[in-house]
């Protein structure tokens, strides 16, 4: 079943209420993050952009940093105050699409980080069980975040 479709030019869902709970789950989770240095999901989320030059990544940040963080805040937001009305058959507009992805995506290097997950390729590798809560979430949130994704890449039409 297709999660998300284009029709005429929104964004359209199929959401079951079992999708709508884990969503609605993102914006508590993202809400845990601690400092850097002191939470792995903060540094996934704000890494070093220049590793080889703390004093280039320390001015990366301060000019960037604030926008960066507003950005990612406006995404949790979006997906947060919209989640009712596509839970009643609203559409999404194209921005909104992606606000979401990137609420979605913040989630799963939340999960990732806290989960240790560093490469593909780790569902092999890492011996985390797949009925563990936090795993389970990051697969089901990269499910709908694919399918996200392709609806608004302009596949899966209605």
């Amino acid at each position: 079943m297709r999660l998300f479709y284009r029709r005429n030019g929104l964004i359209h869902s199929q959401l079951r209420e079992f999708d709508i709970a884990l969503l609605r789950m993102v914006p508590q989770l993202i809400d845990t993050v601690g400092p850097t240095g002191a939470d792995p999901a903060a540094d996934r989320l704000s890494p070093e952009v220049f590793s080889q030059d703390e004093e280039r990544s320390a001015e990366f940040r301060r000019l960037a940093g604030d926008l960066i963080d507003q950005g990612r805040e406006d995404d949790v937001v979006a997906l947060r105050e919209l989640i009712d009305a596509v839970e009643s058959g609203e559409p999404l507009t194209d921005e909104q699409a992606s606000s979401w992805m990137r609420a979605i995506n913040q989630a799963r290097l939340i999960l990732g980080a806290r989960l240790g997950i560093e490469d593909d390729g780790w569902e092999e590798a890492s011996g985390l069980s797949p009925e563990e809560p936090s795993v389970l979430m990051l697969h089901l949130l990269g499910r709908i975040q694919g399918h996200l994704i392709a609806a608004l890449a302009g596949g899966l039409p209605g």
